[in-house]
């Protein structure tokens, strides 16, 4: 059934710019390409070189309608993202062409997401957004933590809940162990949301002479990097504390196997993929209740805190005081989570499966969709 479905995959920015939205989408369209299906990336801002599968549709989306289109199969475009005249179009296009509609709104209607600029969001919401969601075939979220907030937003589609995947092209295993090098890690887009000032204010509590460095890398949104240089110097922690840019493949595994546990403070997200890649990598982890990690501490893997400095200087402590001996055998059992749960062919089949139970509807609906409300 593969070949009778032609599948259309956008997404805004597919270039290295679009953060995670780019990433989970060019994922699952290789991962399409892979499974040998008939699918095309259609994307308005691109990277210098174009897949072969690849389709400009330019930046807001107005060359969709040139798409060549196989009337010989059945449809599905999935779109990720919301609030952009990009994705009006695509669902125009989909919808006068008989396709079978998908959206991921990849966390984009999470309280903190819509409190950032909420009038301009509130204005879409009620002229177009809340209507292309409620006239979706079916939306995709990626944990049940989101799944709770589409529903609480009025959302009546059937919901998939599929999580994403952890890109391992550039990963590598180190050896020897890295373990004593003493190493605290964030990695992850420097901006209000991830929590940083707690992060910082937690690390100025910790007991002196701890030994540990904290290296912060990502990209800063503007101004923000002076904001937290401002208080690094605050809290007293020059000494300890580094502030880094961005990494990418080889590099950020390095970053990852150079570390001996991972935090993300962050006061919001839908999954938080640089959790599943330091699980991957073999790293215990200390998250806030914010993020839908539960199992973290159900498995053993880490700690799951409120967004408060006490309690993360507490979780980070703990983390302090595990010997090479311990965090290796939580290590190998994150490891093994990862690999198990974040594999991206097995993540792609779902896609798969969710399509297919969409147009045909005699298949039996896979376990992890939530059937539209009442």
């Amino acid at each position: 059934m593969k070949n009778n479905i032609q599948i259309l995959t956008c997404v805004h920015d597919s270039s290295p710019t679009g953060g995670g939205v780019a990433g989970v989408s060019l994922q699952i369209h290789q991962g399409l390409i892979r499974e040998g299906c008939d699918a095309y990336l259609l994307s308005g801002i691109n990277s210098a070189v174009l897949l072969p599968s690849q389709f400009d549709v330019k930046t807001t989306g107005s060359g969709v309608e040139r798409f060549p289109l196989d009337k010989e199969k059945k449809g599905v475009l999935h779109v990720h993202g919301l609030w952009t005249p990009f994705t009006w179009r695509a669902y125009r296009f989909a919808k006068k062409n008989g396709l079978t509609f998908v959206v991921s709104p990849h966390g984009m209607l999470e309280p903190w997401a819509m409190n950032h600029k909420p009038w301009k969001k509130r204005l879409a919401w009620l002229v177009y957004q809340k209507h292309i969601l409620n006239s979706a075939d079916m939306l995709v979220v990626n944990s049940e933590k989101e799944l709770l907030t589409v529903r609480a937003m009025g959302v009546k589609p059937p919901v998939a809940v599929i999580e994403n995947g952890v890109d391992k092209a550039d990963f590598f295993i180190s050896t020897p162990s890295v373990l004593s090098n003493k190493v605290a890690l964030f990695l992850s887009r420097l901006s209000p949301v991830k929590g940083l000032p707690d992060l910082i204010n937690a690390w100025s509590l910790l007991p002196a002479e701890h030994g540990y460095k904290l290296r912060l890398y990502g990209h800063a949104d503007p101004g923000y990097e002076a904001e937290l240089m401002r208080l690094i110097h605050k809290f007293n922690v020059e000494d300890s504390v580094t502030l880094l840019g961005p990494v990418f493949g080889v590099d950020k595994w390095k970053a990852y196997q150079g570390a001996s546990f991972f935090i993300l403070p962050s006061y919001s997200e839908n999954f938080g993929i640089v959790i599943a890649e330091a699980l991957w990598a073999g790293l215990p982890v200390i998250t806030t209740k914010a993020t839908p990690w539960e199992c973290l501490e159900r498995e053993g893997l880490g700690w799951q805190v409120d967004n408060n400095a006490q309690q993360l200087c507490d979780a980070l402590w703990s983390a302090m005081q595990l010997g090479d001996e311990e965090l290796n055998i939580i290590g190998q059992r994150a490891s093994a989570y990862a690999q198990k749960n974040f594999d991206w062919p097995n993540i792609v089949e779902k896609y798969l499966l969710a399509y297919r139970w969409l147009i045909n509807g005699e298949l039996r609906k896979p376990e992890w969709i939530d059937r539209r409300q009442k």
